[in-house]
């Protein structure tokens, strides 16, 4: 993790985000890459002084003027390396060029914006930037207050070996000095008998595979429960998580453990801690 982008709306949300950068970058050291996103299309009629090509104008202007406030502000208070750029493309386009273009390893950015044309370019794209990126994404809730992590959560029913995933989340939880759970779930209701007992086998030789090839410990748990949800929320809650971590797969938006409707729970303004979406390339186990 050595480069970081946070595409600002240069709202409160994204403010909470950019917040989570800063602070990851005076402990690590990182660089960041500040983005704004301007989405605008051409009025095709009634246009008669040109008002579609000089309104984008001034904003561009604008955003730029308040990112370089930004990059000022960091550089200059905290000695921080940032580089920030307008991009005028749709949202999720635009924020997938500037990975792009700046290497970077980690894609922060706020559940959703604030109002008016902030809610539109940010309030709903997270969870399709996590289903698209192809890249790590780190979501920070609106309201959540910088504390550094000390417990992170991995969710599980995949088991993924991926090194690149698991590389990445090591490297994560390293770079904080916290201690890693991983926890796998098991519907009271839905899941049959035999379905519990395969949970707790591979939940075993998961957590051992990990100890072994990485020399960590870690800390394993069976939840249960008729709501994942809920029975995330008060795992992290009595275990006192600061980081939920899960492995995403493009077929599914976050594969086996999340279903849609659940994915849009989660993802959005009901999470409490910071959600870490891990890219997998390898199709979900059925």
């Amino acid at each position: 993790m050595e480069k970081i982008l946070i595409p600002t709306d240069f709202s409160k949300c994204a403010d909470a985000a950019l917040d989570f950068v800063v602070q990851t970058a005076k402990i690590s050291h990182v660089e960041i890459v500040a983005i704004h996103v301007s989405e605008f299309y051409p009025i095709l009629y009634g246009d008669p002084v040109g008002m579609s090509a000089v309104y984008p104008l001034a904003y561009k202007e604008n955003a730029e003027k308040e990112l370089l406030t930004i990059k000022n502000r960091l550089m200059t208070d905290l000695k921080l390396t940032v580089t920030t750029k307008v991009y005028d493309a749709p949202v999720l386009d635009a924020i997938l060029k500037a990975a792009k273009d700046f290497h970077a390893n980690l894609v922060v950015m706020g559940t959703h914006g604030g109002s008016g044309i902030g809610e539109k370019l940010f309030g709903s794209q997270s969870a399709s930037m996590i289903a698209r990126g192809g890249l790590p994404v780190l979501l920070i809730p609106c309201k959540y207050k910088w504390k550094a992590p000390k417990k992170i959560v991995l969710a599980t029913n995949g088991f993924e070996k991926e090194s690149s995933v698991l590389e990445f989340l090591l490297d994560f939880v390293e770079k904080y000095h916290a201690d890693l759970h991983i926890v796998v779930f098991t519907n009271d209701n839905k899941d049959k008998a035999a379905t519990l007992v395969e949970h707790e086998y591979h939940l075993k030789n998961y957590t051992e595979m990990i100890e072994r090839r990485y020399g960590i410990s870690t800390v394993s748990r069976h939840i249960y429960g008729d709501d994942l949800e809920e029975a995330l929320e008060t795992y992290i809650k009595e275990n006192s998580i600061d980081i939920l971590a899960m492995v995403t797969h493009k077929r599914t938006m976050l594969g086996r453990l999340f279903n849609p409707s659940k994915t849009k729970r989660i993802s959005g303004h009901h999470l409490k801690v910071p959600l870490l979406a891990l890219p997998s390339k390898a199709k979900p186990s059925e």
